[in-house]
């Protein structure tokens, strides 16, 4: 569905959205969300997590980090939000808080899961401004950060860090509440796991989404044009099966933790 506020653009496998404000229906969706994405919604199901429980321990967790990692949380937090709203075909199997340790989260920033196809897809979300000097315009900090994204990417799909599945294993046993579901998903993510394990990720289905934040003044807007040159770019071709590119633009990430902040009782 539309969200008022929020510009969302598509050609092709290339998706922007400028999120103009927070308006009253961006912060619904934050507030009715927020605990299945950080928890997981059968974790939520099974202990019963509130949202005010949610809201203090994101932010404590929060306030904690450095201001590179604080833009990432938030910036994680959107993507979760846009995508969850506007891929109908697409759930989350993964959970946002790292389920170790109150530090940052390891493995694969999102996972999702198409079900028309019981196909898994990888998530990647890098964050940032524009440079200080403000040299680059927000096309191609844009780039840069999608650039980061993709590099990233490869990185762990290219690995044999059989941890990264293992990781995401367990966090669809946290983040799905229907059992067949549950077991259907854990499948799908124990045969990557296994083709890792025996470095065999020549036969890996290596699909993904790549995601780009940008808090940046939107009276300088990304591009549409630049996101697709910058998704066919030669250099980035070939390595994966299939890319969804998702660029989000915001001005500032303030308003979102002055939101979440205002919510506690």
């Amino acid at each position: 569905m539309s969200i008022p506020g929020v510009r969302y653009i598509q050609q092709g496998k290339c998706k922007l959205a400028l999120i103009d404000s927070l308006s009253n229906e961006f912060k619904l969706l934050i507030r009715s969300q927020l605990t299945g994405i950080f928890w997981g919604d059968g974790e939520v199901s099974d202990i019963g997590y509130t949202y005010q429980e949610t809201l203090a321990e994101f932010l404590e967790r929060y306030n904690s980090k450095a201001e590179e990692t604080k833009k990432g949380m938030i910036g994680e937090l959107i993507a979760n939000v846009l995508i969850s709203n506007y891929f109908d075909d697409f759930s989350i199997v993964s959970v946002m808080r790292n389920i170790e340790e109150r530090s940052i989260k390891k493995g694969f920033d999102i996972i999702y899961f198409n079900y028309s196809d019981t196909s898994i897809w990888y998530s990647e979300v890098k964050s940032g401004e524009k440079d200080g000097g403000g040299r680059n315009t927000s096309s191609k900090q844009n780039e840069i950060l999608y650039r980061r994204a993709h590099a990233d990417m490869r990185t762990k799909l290219n690995s044999n860090r059989v941890s990264l599945w293992d990781l995401a294993i367990s966090e669809a046993k946290l983040s799905i509440e229907d059992p067949d579901n549950r077991n259907e998903v854990r499948r799908v993510l124990r045969e990557d796991r296994n083709l890792i394990y025996n470095n065999d990720n020549s036969h890996l289905a290596k699909r993904v989404i790549l995601v780009s934040v940008l808090f940046a003044d939107l009276s300088d807007e990304v591009d549409m044009a630049s996101l697709v040159e910058t998704y066919s770019s030669r250099d980035l071709i070939g390595d994966f099966d299939d890319i969804i590119a998702v660029s989000i633009q915001k001005n500032t990430y303030n308003a979102v933790v002055s939101f979440l902040g205002s919510e506690i009782i």
